[in-house]
């Protein structure tokens, strides 16, 4: 089990990426999480053992590509600052949340996933996404 709080400020940039994005393979259903920058490329990524169909360099630069629309939406409706999207497919749910207008988190999962923890794990998480990504 990864150490949440135990985040010290000279843990490399890439190993405190990865012990974040494994918190959300403890959730069942969670097949993996994608953390990429705000131009589309991935900065890390974690996928469970065998999920060959996580495609990651790909569904990171779609989910920024994603956001950018979903923010320019927001932006013309006046419905403020995005917090978090979701896709329902038939196969996958897809879980998109913007962190500090630095990186973009997807996380991919299964039709039968607890929404409610993906969504609590976000926010547990998000600041702890947004110290690390201070080092950039």
């Amino acid at each position: 089990m990864a150490e949440i709080v135990g985040l010290k400020k000279d843990d490399s940039f890439e190993k405190s990426l990865r012990d974040l994005l494994e918190q959300f393979l403890r959730i069942t259903g969670v097949k993996g999480a994608v953390i990429s920058s705000e131009d589309g490329f991935v900065m890390d990524a974690v996928t469970l053992h065998g999920e060959q169909e996580v495609k990651t360099e790909l569904v990171g630069a779609l989910a920024t590509h994603g956001v950018k629309s979903l923010v320019e939406m927001g932006h013309e409706l006046k419905a403020g600052r995005i917090k978090r999207g979701m896709m329902e497919y038939d196969k996958l749910v897809i879980v998109i949340d913007e962190i500090g207008g630095k990186a973009v988190l997807c996380i991919i999962a299964s039709t039968k996933v607890n929404l409610g923890m993906v969504r609590f794990q976000i926010k547990k998480l998000e600041p702890y996404f947004e110290k690390v990504l201070e080092q950039f």
